[in-house]
């Protein structure tokens, strides 16, 4: 799994390259770390300059299976009722058609997550190619959902209001 994960995390680091984007890795070759989470500052479409921390982590699932987890902190300390911000993310999720948002309520964090399931047999430069394609997918849905719930997170507009504007659709 060492190979496959050198392999996305490389082409992952050439396209946060050529995006400009900040990147680290973690805890590499790291066992603990499951060998390192490769972490980027994204920008979020159609914010005011927002951007979210993407953490991406290859990890086993169980005998020859695997998974790629990328997992984005979009508001880190959210305003908003968090029952009110839960009825506004399960609207979202409907529509949303990579990965789901969700809330971290003991840390009162808005997050979206995406796993992308791999075998053992499958080719290194297959998942970087499905890793790749999640990424930019996930830009969308940041450009497309998240500046909605990030207002709503951040106190900015209230739910009702946002609701009738079709934000969350």
């Amino acid at each position: 799994m060492d190979s496959v994960r050198d392999e996305v995390f490389a082409r992952l680091e050439n396209d946060f390259t050529a995006f400009g984007l900040e990147f680290s890795i973690i805890g590499a070759g790291d066992p603990a770390q499951g060998g390192g989470i490769l972490t980027a500052l994204v920008p979020v479409a159609g914010t005011d300059g927002q951007q979210a921390l993407m953490e991406i982590a290859i990890a086993e699932l169980g005998e020859a299976m695997n998974f790629l987890q990328i997992y984005s902190t979009v508001v880190m300390e959210c305003s908003q009722d968090m029952d009110t911000l839960l009825l506004a993310i399960n609207d979202v999720n409907f529509y949303c058609p990579v990965g789901s948002f969700g809330m971290f309520r003991e840390k009162g964090q808005l997050y979206h997550k995406y796993c992308m399931p791999f075998d053992d047999e499958e080719e290194a430069e297959a998942v970087a190619d499905g890793a790749l394609l999640a990424f930019h997918a996930i830009l969308l849905v940041f450009a497309l959902r998240a500046p909605a719930l990030a207002s709503l997170a951040l106190g900015e507009v209230d739910f009702e209001g946002a609701a009738r504007q079709g934000l969350f659709s």
